[in-house]
């Protein structure tokens, strides 16, 4: 084709623009990001810093492919607690969630250990089992607080905190609910 202007179109499109934004008179090009994070599905995310910095200086927050404000990752030591509940956007609460990671969470919600029990399973594997609970009662959950069980896998070493029911106060019936299995039953001979 001996277009002059589709020409130049294709020198744009050689030129390693990022993205660029047509329009009838005009078009804008932008160049690639210096710096770009994702997450293993591949969506925009960064917990530390921008997750798309370009060479102008511009920078743009993402968490799991969310568009978020740029306070949730740079100023997350100062959130508070009042602060998270009175926000009614899920996505931001989520985004702080990830933000400020598991324990962040516990401590911003003042959770505290009311049980911990060491659970012998059946290949020999000791686990500890903790129940946490806030004191703090919340509306959003029917005036109950927040509970969770913390665990460590014995075999891999990986933690574990999952939320469960507050009605809750032995930490293996919590874990047990869980689970197929009742507390007097939850054992493992292995672990994969």
């Amino acid at each position: 084709m001996d277009n002059f202007n589709f020409k130049q179109y294709k020198k744009l499109i050689r030129s390693n623009v990022f993205n660029a934004y047509e329009y009838e008179n005009y078009v804008f090009a932008i160049q690639p990001p210096v710096y770009i994070e994702t997450n293993l599905a591949g969506r925009l995310h960064s917990t530390t810093q921008a997750a798309v910095q370009f060479r102008d200086g511009s920078e743009y927050y993402f968490i799991n492919g969310r568009s978020i404000p740029a306070w949730i990752v740079n100023d997350k030591s100062s959130i508070t607690k009042e602060q998270f509940m009175k926000e009614t956007d899920a996505d931001i609460k989520g985004a702080i969630y990830e933000s400020i990671g598991q324990q962040g969470m516990l401590d911003l919600l003042g959770a505290k250990v009311v049980d911990r029990r060491e659970i012998v399973h059946a290949n020999g594997d000791r686990e500890v089992v903790e129940l946490l609970k806030t004191n703090d009662l919340f509306k959003e959950i029917d005036n109950q607080p927040f509970a969770w069980v913390s665990m460590c896998c014995p075999s891999t070493g990986t933690h574990y905190l999952q939320g469960v029911e507050p009605h809750h106060t032995n930490a293996i019936e919590a874990i047990a609910s869980l689970s197929p299995f009742n507390a007097k039953d939850y054992s493992f001979n292995f672990r994969a």
